[in-house]
């Protein structure tokens, strides 16, 4: 068996590990969509704060943290859009 071969096997069996924690587990869509409306914004203040440097990111850390609301949400999603989450979500 080549090297090739062997790192082809052990990447498989890793990601075969790591679908079957998602699917025993599920996904924390609620979760990271909280931590991202807090820290998004906060952490360019924050970097402003403690940065010598001009840090100009503020726009798209809105767009981030407005992007983690539908996240916070997704219980209320219609049900042609919840078929596109993991089952266990």
């Amino acid at each position: 068996m080549s090297l090739n071969d062997k790192v082809k096997n052990y990447l498989a069996k890793v990601f075969a590990k790591i679908n079957s924690r998602v699917n025993d587990v599920g996904t924390q869509y609620v979760a990271f969509g909280i931590f991202g409306v807090i820290n998004y914004p906060v952490s360019h203040f924050w970097l402003q704060e403690v940065t010598t440097q001009e840090y100009r990111s503020l726009t798209l850390r809105l767009i981030a943290a407005f992007l983690c609301i539908p996240l916070i949400l997704k219980n209320h999603w219609p049900l042609k859009l919840r078929a596109y989450l993991p089952r266990k979500s």
